[in-house]
């Protein structure tokens, strides 16, 4: 027979299950051929050929085979066994191919199934994390900001200070300028026998401090423009500062309102998928042919 060695051993009595064909032959260790094998012998020989197991033998040594060794034990069980009519009991390789197309529709629905739940149950990780990165980014644009404006403010602060320095030093040597300069001036008339003269007593003091008077209000003058200026450009860092940080809080609140509405519509859509793929499978099991009325042996390693 080829594939079958031979008959030793075999019990043509001997069944599991029913008391057939295919009983006998899962009773005497051919389980292997039950996927294959009706009750009358025939089968799909075509995709028993396709097994790796059967690779050396044709489809016609299978089928011949397998109908030697069925006419044998018919031949043994002769006057106890009726060989079936009208196709009940025997393979029908449309119907189990209908049947295994059916079960593969089944699983991927169910594999459709799996695999939306399992995106299902990821979505609020997910989500923490997106949150998360949203946060981090703001954490660090806010921190960035803060120091640059400390520093603004630190500057400004330094530059009030040297500013005001500046000018209580400027406006502290005019007054010793003049003072000298009056000193000068009085010792000159002295020198010259006039130092009790109005000129030395009242002009040279007066035209000296007239002289100091316009220049301590120019060193004002100069002083005001630089603290004017320099509270411009600090008020103008604070008002981008404010913008700025207002900006990014609006932009972080958007962009945790996006993070939640895509997790949301992705969540709508997983149990979209998850419905329609039960959906799918209670319809593909409500529409499956009937099968035949042998059972396929689900240790045969196919």
């Amino acid at each position: 027979m080829g594939y079958i060695d031979n008959y030793n051993g075999l019990d043509p009595n001997k069944y599991s299950g029913n008391k057939d064909f295919r009983g006998f032959l899962a009773a005497n260790g051919y389980e292997k051929f039950l996927p294959y094998v009706g009750n009358d012998g025939n089968g799909d020989f075509r995709k028993m050929a396709q097994n790796p197991e059967y690779a050396n033998q044709t489809q016609a040594n299978l089928s011949g085979g397998m109908q030697e060794l069925y006419n044998w034990w018919a031949d043994k069980t002769r006057g106890h066994y009726v060989k079936p009519q009208g196709g009940g009991g025997s393979y029908n390789p449309q119907v189990a191919a209908e049947a295994r197309a059916r079960a593969d529709e089944i699983a991927k629905y169910r594999e459709q199934e799996r695999v939306a739940a399992e995106g299902l149950g990821r979505l609020d990780r997910q989500r923490d994390i997106w949150r998360g990165n949203v946060e981090n980014n703001y954490a660090n644009q806010l921190n960035d900001l803060e120091n640059s404006y400390t520093q603004s403010k630190g500057a400004y602060e330094m530059n009030k200070r040297d500013s005001e320095a500046q000018n209580r030093a400027v406006r502290s040597q005019i007054m010793e300028d003049a003072n000298n300069q009056t000193n000068s001036l009085r010792q000159m008339f002295a020198a010259g026998g006039a130092g009790d003269s109005s000129a030395a007593q009242i002009v040279a003091p007066w035209a000296v401090g007239l002289e100091a008077s316009r220049n301590a209000g120019s060193a004002q003058d100069a002083f005001a423009r630089d603290r004017r200026n320099q509270d411009l450009e600090f008020a103008s860092a604070t008002n981008a500062y404010n913008k700025n940080k207002k900006d990014w809080e609006t932009n972080r609140q958007d962009a945790l309102n996006n993070v939640d509405s895509q997790i949301e519509s992705s969540r709508i859509d997983l149990n979209n998928r998850i419905m329609d793929a039960r959906q799918k499978q209670k319809t593909a099991s409500i529409g499956t042919i009937k099968k035949p009325h042998f059972s396929v042996s689900t240790e045969c390693g196919i």
